[in-house]
């Protein structure tokens, strides 16, 4: 019986089915915010961005945003030749020497994006949970929280595509034996990331939409 109320008023009452609706499409929303936040972090802190095949024997090893991994590296264009092994920050001042071949300005390019995409898509996480939570506020809520997804959506495809066009084109990155250099996961996360920013700007939207028609639903209902 109280399927059947509940079945009956969403019929005759048109906003109580538009806000059921429009709850489905918040949690989905914060949902993938949670998902995006997650993946950038993972990008953000680990170094596969670019690695470099293991049975190839490189003296690159991998590398992420702020971390670089060698075997024996040396930089054939310094006059002085210094071999490099292991993982290093890299900023380290020990990196000093080969700075402008591991970091050039592009690479700085996606460095700064990803920081920004980082920041984007925990403001629109902490958006959209707080929608959840405060009723009066969630169409202004899940304004904002849709707006921190899209700068996430655009910072990370800015990402993905400096680092996909430059990592392994010789003239741009001199790593050696760039043939034998494939994208890591971490750079798939940022893709994902990217990807579910995007979803979550539509179900945040259409919640947003959908609230909007609720309430005049509402006093339309209101009036007869």
């Amino acid at each position: 019986m109280r399927n059947i109320c509940s079945l009956v008023n969403l019929c005759t009452k048109p906003a109580a089915a538009m806000a059921s609706i429009a709850a489905c499409y918040g949690k989905t929303a914060l949902l993938l915010a949670l998902f995006s936040f997650a993946a950038c972090v993972i990008s953000f802190v680990t170094p596969y961005w670019l690695v470099s095949w293991a049975q190839k024997q490189s003296t690159f090893t991998r590398i992420g945003m702020w971390e670089v991994c060698f075997t024996a590296f040396t930089d054939p264009k310094q006059y002085a030749y210094r071999y490099y092994s292991g993982c290093w920050w890299i900023y380290h001042s020990e990196l000093d020497d080969v700075r402008q071949m591991l970091n050039p300005d592009w690479f700085k390019a996606v460095q700064a994006f990803s920081v920004f995409t980082l920041f984007s898509s925990f403001l629109a996480l902490i958006c959209l949970l707080i929608a959840r939570g405060k009723v009066n506020y969630r169409i202004e809520c899940n304004i904002v929280g849709a707006i921190f997804a899209l700068i996430t959506v655009l910072t990370s495809a800015l990402s993905v595509i400096i680092f996909g066009a430059c990592a392994k084109d010789p003239q741009q990155y001199r790593l050696p034996m760039p043939q034998y250099n494939y994208f890591g996961a971490s750079f798939g996360m940022m893709i994902l990331c990217c990807l579910s920013a995007g979803f979550c700007f539509a179900f945040a939207l259409s919640e947003m939409t959908l609230l909007q028609d609720e309430k005049e639903e509402d006093e339309k209902y209101r009036r007869r």
